[in-house]
């Protein structure tokens, strides 16, 4: 009898079934002590799976605030999670596959596609406003035996062109001098 509730309750945990109670006021004292344990370990199961789902939605809302372009690939190239800075970046509104960049760059697809943990990289992506350059940094993670590629992107046109004023300042500054 306690074998097929036990059996019972983990069906329930395996369907994700939170509705799973067992009846605790009986005459046989030992199986209302094993129901009110069996009700005890449902609660506690399902007390971690909603902290688990609240500590989701606090990471994605963390992702969602940088000013960093994050997504993650599994080893298929799909999305298996994906940040709004990613999307604004690429100016696209949807991102499922990696292939889906073919459309607008094919280098981009290419250099997302082979990445590997540990590379950093620059590559020029079309925007409506012109070429971007991107930054292109690579990290890994194993989760439940998937290995996943976790690719920041940062458009780095800003400090490109404050760099190359740094460079036109120096310059005049060095052809001033001579001129004097």
């Amino acid at each position: 009898c306690h074998t097929r509730q036990v059996a019972f309750l983990l069906d329930a945990i395996e369907n994700d079934d939170p509705s799973i109670h067992f009846y605790e006021h009986m005459a046989d004292k030992h199986s209302s002590k094993v129901n009110a344990m069996l009700n005890r370990i449902a609660g506690i199961l399902q007390s971690v799976k909603q902290e688990t789902v609240q500590r989701e939605k606090y990471y994605e809302l963390i992702m969602d605030f940088v000013e960093t372009g994050i997504v993650v690939l599994d080893e298929q190239g799909s999305v298996f999670q994906k940040n709004r800075k990613v999307l604004a970046l690429l100016e696209l509104q949807v991102l499922t596959h990696v292939r889906q960049l073919s459309q607008k760059s094919e280098t981009l697809e290419k250099v997302l596609s082979e990445a590997l943990p540990g590379q950093k990289m620059q590559v020029e992506y079309p925007t409506r406003r012109g070429m971007m350059n991107l930054s292109v940094r690579v990290s890994g993670i194993t989760i439940q035996g998937k290995s996943l590629r976790i690719i920041a992107l940062n458009d780095i046109n800003r400090e490109l062109d404050e760099r190359e004023i740094d460079s036109w300042i120096r310059l005049t500054r060095v052809l001033t001098h001579e001129i004097m």
